[in-house]
């Protein structure tokens, strides 16, 4: 004899669908928001690391550099590129608003790109007198 399921099956069921979608949401987000949090401070770093070789050296013509992650330094362009260490996923975080909120520092970064795999190419030149600093997501490979 088959026994049907009740509807108060169906209705729970669907109840604990929609907790667990729910966490899983949470947690992606909140990890996103970590992802995109490094990628930000890795950009903040290398601003610094700029900021920092425009003191040691006043310079007219432009310079480029990687930004090493790992050396927190820039090396000349000419030289092979650092690994990657672009975290942040198509997903997002949230986390740009909250990061120029506390630093009061604004990045070209956009949470909806995927930033995986990739370094930044730091650009360094002197405009009227005054430093200015171009950061750009490339590919690592």
């Amino acid at each position: 004899m088959k026994r049907k399921l009740s509807w108060h099956f169906y209705a729970v069921s669907l109840i604990v669908l929609n907790i667990a979608m729910t966490v899983y949401a949470f947690i992606t987000k909140d990890m996103e928001y970590s992802l995109e949090i490094s990628d930000l401070q890795a950009m903040r770093n290398a601003e610094i690391s700029a900021e920092m070789e425009w003191d040691d050296n006043s310079f007219d013509e432009l310079k480029e550099y990687w930004y090493d992650a790992m050396l927190n330094s820039l090396i000349p362009i000419n030289h092979s590129k650092p690994a990657p260490y672009g975290v942040g996923t198509r997903i997002s975080g949230g986390s740009v608003k909250d990061f120029t909120k506390k630093t009061g520092h604004t990045y070209n970064y956009n949470e909806s790109e995927s930033y995986e795999g990739k370094i930044l190419s730091v650009s360094v030149y002197k405009e009227y007198g005054n430093l200015r600093i171009e950061m750009k997501w490339v590919n690592a490979d």
